[in-house]
């Protein structure tokens, strides 16, 4: 018998077959395969945000409470180490000296008093050599009183000075925008000269009165009987404890007043502003942050559970979100033992309430470093204090020439 020829299956049944069964055993197989691929990935590098930050930095607070009565730098402004940047009110400071003003003044009206009665002990006595040393401790204590009271017009027309200068710097920044007239700014420029020479008139007096004094003091005095002595120590020894109190409390005044401005302890920028002129301040909270641009970092932070773990000494990847973006290679210096808060602006997700990570300092390249302590002329050509940047880190497996 023949045997029956064997019908081929059409190619379109082998096409049928191909696309029914091995084509989604396929597309299983490489998207496995992509899984895999992009997990690798996913473990060899990992990026983080970042931002430059400075290691010195200083904050400007008041050690009393006050009001604002200038700032003299706004924010990113660049200042110079002894710049005076805040002036707080010196009203209660004027206080202080009208209340010395009004012991001085009692102080006096005791003075006459006191004379009065070595002078009629000098008139009994006659030409008493006693009576020749009261008269000059008397005219000591005068000069002195004397002193004190040009120390305390002195301090008052400083105060007043220093009031009116910087009134006038406002002035003339209103008269240049057109608000004030030329006659107020000529009146606040009247005024300043004014006091001044009252300044000047003052130290001219103390210097008058100090040299007197060492006249006084170099001439010989006479001996004295110990009991007239006596006599006369007891007769002004309360004179004298009160116009060495109010010598002291002049000195307090000028050290109090010396407080009243703060000025930078470095030469950096302006990072922070967080009080205004006429905002009440109290002792201990900062008005300024000054930091220095030559000392910056970079600062991220690794969350909990990242595929990542971050060591001292692991190269890491700084970009800058340019155009084009600027890549360099840099060290992680240190990274942090404990957990703590992660800053808003670095928080990968803002609308969470809270964020948890490790800090991480990497130093700033080298490059980067160079740029910024040359001044580059060019907006954006350096890293600015507080520039958001990225901050990619590789698995220790990673070699240094692979890229992904």
């Amino acid at each position: 018998m023949k045997k029956p020829r064997r019908i081929r299956t059409p190619l379109r049944r082998y096409l049928a077959l191909l696309r029914l069964r091995v084509l989604p055993f396929a597309l299983w197989v490489g998207a496995v395969a992509l899984v895999v691929m992009l997990w690798q990935a996913r473990v060899s590098l990992m990026d983080a945000p970042a931002e430059v930050d400075a290691l010195r930095q200083a904050a400007l607070a008041p050690v009393q409470a006050g009001t604002i009565a200038s700032i003299g730098a706004g924010l990113s402004d660049e200042v110079r180490a002894g710049q005076v940047l805040v002036t707080f009110d010196d009203a209660a400071l004027r206080a202080e000296l009208d209340v010395a003003e009004a012991e001085l003044k009692r102080l006096q009206a005791e003075l006459p008093a006191a004379e009065l009665r070595l002078r009629q002990e000098a008139e009994a006595r006659k030409l008493d050599l006693m009576a020749l040393d009261r008269s000059y401790a008397l005219r000591m204590e005068q000069m002195r009183l004397a002193k004190l009271t040009h120390m305390v017009t002195l301090e008052n027309e400083s105060v007043n000075a220093e009031r009116l200068a910087s009134m006038l710097a406002r002035q003339k920044v209103l008269h240049g925008r057109g608000v004030v007239s030329d006659q107020v700014l000529d009146d606040v420029k009247y005024q300043l000269e004014a006091s001044r020479k009252k300044v000047k008139a003052s130290q001219d007096a103390l210097a008058a009165i100090d040299k007197e004094v060492a006249e006084a003091q170099s001439r010989e005095r006479m001996p004295e009987p110990p009991a007239v002595a006596a006599s006369l120590e007891t007769a002004l020894a309360p004179l004298r404890r009160a116009v060495d109190g109010q010598l002291e409390r002049i000195k307090e005044v000028q050290a109090r007043r010396k407080a009243l401005t703060l000025v930078s302890p470095i030469d950096g920028v302006v990072t922070a502003v967080y009080h205004w002129e006429g905002e009440a301040v109290r002792a201990g909270d900062p008005v300024l942050t000054v930091a220095d641009p030559r000392s910056l970092y970079v600062v991220s932070f690794i969350e909990p559970g990242a595929p990542i773990e971050p060591v001292v000494g692991m190269e890491v990847e700084v970009r800058r979100r340019t155009t084009p973006v600027q890549v360099a290679r840099a060290r992680v210096v240190e990274v942090g033992t404990q957990v703590e808060r992660l800053p808003w602006r670095l928080m990968s997700n803002p609308r969470l309430q809270r964020q948890w990570g490790r800090r991480v300092l990497v130093e700033l390249p080298p490059g980067m470093r160079q740029a910024a302590a040359a001044g580059a002329p060019l907006p954006g050509a350096h890293p600015q204090l507080g520039e958001m940047l990225l901050v990619r880190f590789f698995a220790p497996r990673r070699q240094a020439g692979e890229h992904f």
